[in-house]
């Protein structure tokens, strides 16, 4: 397991009457503004650190309501209360790997924890701590506190993070790993979200023994021709994206 990471810790001076209210907030399925309103002032401000809401937390939320994995929402949520494993499959750009670790911070309000944190585990450095920048940005705190990351050589997390007693565990797949890993863990609850978007997986004609440069051709080739769209390419290590940035 690779030693980048995302953490988000739950603030433990929330008052409880803050942790009550935020509960029942997560009963909303659809999470329409006029339901907020109704359950009082209390959630004006932010239950991670107690203050208040900015503008742009209601502009980012906006956009979090359009991505696919949205829909999913109230189904995993119930799924985490249940089952100690989670497994949500869904395509590059719908949302999953944003959405699910503030949702799991959502829970430990849920569940009352007086201690608990998310971490979400990240193969390259840069894209753990781009997620960190941007689950803190659309929750509406800082990095560092609430949300913080762990790196090689670097550490961006307060003493006072520990793990929840009771462990969950949320597992990130694309499509094409998801029979393998049902079969795997059998009976574990499974949800699939679908994107808005087709996304169509290509594979390279050419047997080469260089996995990166084959990988490297074939997206020059699908570049040249000018069909619109972006292209994800997954590499097994670090050196791999370092290279493909330079290019």
């Amino acid at each position: 397991m690779s030693a980048a990471g995302l953490v988000l810790q739950e603030d433990a001076q929330s008052t409880p009457s803050e942790i009550h209210c935020y509960s029942e907030l997560l009963d909303c399925s659809d999470g329409d503004e006029e339901e907020i309103l109704v359950c009082g002032e209390d959630l004006e401000l932010n239950p991670f650190d107690g203050l208040p809401y900015s503008s742009r937390y209601y502009k980012l939320l906006k956009e979090r309501e359009e991505l696919p994995v949205w829909k999913e929402k109230y189904t995993f949520m119930e799924s985490l209360l249940h089952n100690q494993i989670v497994i949500v499959s869904g395509d590059a750009k719908t949302g999953k790997s944003s959405q699910i670790p503030q949702w799991c911070a959502e829970y430990c309000l849920s569940a009352r924890y007086q201690h608990g944190v998310v971490v979400c585990t990240q193969v390259h450095k840069q894209t753990a701590v781009g997620l960190a920048l941007r689950v803190a940005d659309e929750m509406d705190v800082n990095v560092g506190h609430e949300v913080g990351y762990f790196v090689p050589f670097e550490s961006c997390c307060t003493t006072e993070t520990i793990l929840r007693p009771e462990l969950r565990l949320v597992i990130l797949t694309a499509p094409h790993m998801a029979s393998e890993l049902r079969n795997y863990y059998s009976s574990v609850p499974f949800i699939r979200v679908e994107n808005n978007h087709h996304a169509e997986v290509v594979y390279s004609c050419s047997v080469h023994k260089d996995h990166f440069l084959s990988a490297l051709r074939l997206l020059f080739e699908i570049h040249h021709t000018k069909e619109k769209g972006d292209i994800v390419i997954f590499l097994a290590c670090e050196q791999e994206w370092t290279h493909v940035q330079f290019a």
